[in-house]
């Protein structure tokens, strides 16, 4: 395997732990306000610190209209996809307990994503659908639906 591989392997472990941090939280938060002030709030507060590291890292001179124009619509879609999930776990998180709420988000999430690698869809290339990838799907899934059942 290769570095980049690994790297890739490492910031996608290190982004599922701190989702599931972030989703705990997020219940939190909505369970003292309400799910759409948590939503706010939360992305204020993200906004915030991304606009952070885009002036430490010096990439501020970058955001024009010329680089924003071509992805503002992509850009407000991920955005608005952004208070979905987020309230969704809020909102699961509290009813269901953080682990049936990762597992169900985490299958959903993979099922939208074989379509998204299937079709090339939302301007991803195109991967194709194997049978060991279709089996860790359905794995996936059997172990949301074992997680989740009471």
């Amino acid at each position: 395997m290769s570095w980049a591989m690994i790297f890739a392997v490492l910031v996608g472990v290190i982004g599922g732990l701190v989702g599931s941090g972030q989703s705990a939280l997020s219940s939190s938060v909505s369970q003292r306000t309400s799910v759409p002030q948590a939503a706010f709030m939360i992305h204020v507060f993200g906004t915030l610190v991304a606009g952070l590291i885009v002036l430490v890292t010096r990439q501020a001179g970058a955001l024009t209209m010329t680089t924003v124009g071509p992805v503002l619509t992509r850009s407000v879609l991920a955005g608005a996809f952004g208070v979905v999930i987020l309230s969704s776990l809020a909102i699961a998180v509290g009813r269901l307990g953080t682990t049936a709420a990762i597992s169900l988000f985490v299958a959903a999430q993979l099922i939208g994503a074989v379509f998204i690698d299937r079709f090339g869809l939302l301007d991803q290339p195109v991967r194709l659908l194997t049978l060991p990838r279709m089996a860790g799907v359905v794995l996936l899934i059997a172990g949301a639906y074992l997680v989740v059942r009471r």
